[in-house]
């Protein structure tokens, strides 16, 4: 099972606090509620030599803690222990669980953000990805693909439950 889990948006938000300001804000602790139901409904759909990987985020795992992003933070902590407990429990049960987090992703979501925040400030896309690119300390964004030859890799690792591997920038962190 590959558990892509809701996004709560947290991450823009950290960047555009304005999000907060709409009529329809994002309910973090339903979205929350959600993900580990997610993860607890996949391993009860591959017990006995299942293989579950969850897709979670860099904070909280490896970004560098941010007031500005306390509530998004500790969600994706609290998934990525989430994920290490179920790792535990899947030794027992003959399930593998291991958790990918990837950093800023080339998604069709991102080039979105990208375009509407080139018509507010009138700088073009590549621009703007430049920009936070060097703010996020590497070179590009990971491409989607990269997720999926990590997400096979770990489809073919006997030994990858319990691992949380970092992808940032293509580049690949255990």
């Amino acid at each position: 099972v590959l558990l892509d889990s809701p996004c709560s948006s947290i991450g823009t938000i950290r960047k555009h606090p304005e999000i907060l300001f709409r009529s329809k804000k994002p309910n973090f602790t339903k979205l929350n509620k959600l993900q580990k139901d997610l993860l607890r409904k996949s391993a009860n759909l591959v017990k006995n030599k299942g293989k579950i990987i969850n897709i979670g985020g860099g904070a909280g795992a490896w970004e560098k803690p941010l007031r500005t992003f306390m509530i998004g933070g500790a969600v994706n902590a609290a998934l990525n222990h989430f994920s290490k407990s179920l790792a535990l429990q899947g030794k027992i049960d003959k399930v593998s669980v291991s958790t990918i987090n990837p950093g800023m992703t080339l998604t069709g979501r991102l080039k979105k953000l990208l375009k509407a925040e080139s018509k507010v400030t009138k700088k073009s896309t590549s621009q703007i990805l430049k920009e936070r690119s060097k703010a996020a300390k590497i070179t590009r964004p990971t491409k989607p693909e990269e997720i999926a030859n990590l997400v096979y890799k770990l489809i073919k690792d006997k030994n990858s439950n319990g691992k949380i591997i970092k992808i940032d920038g293509g580049k690949v962190k255990l």
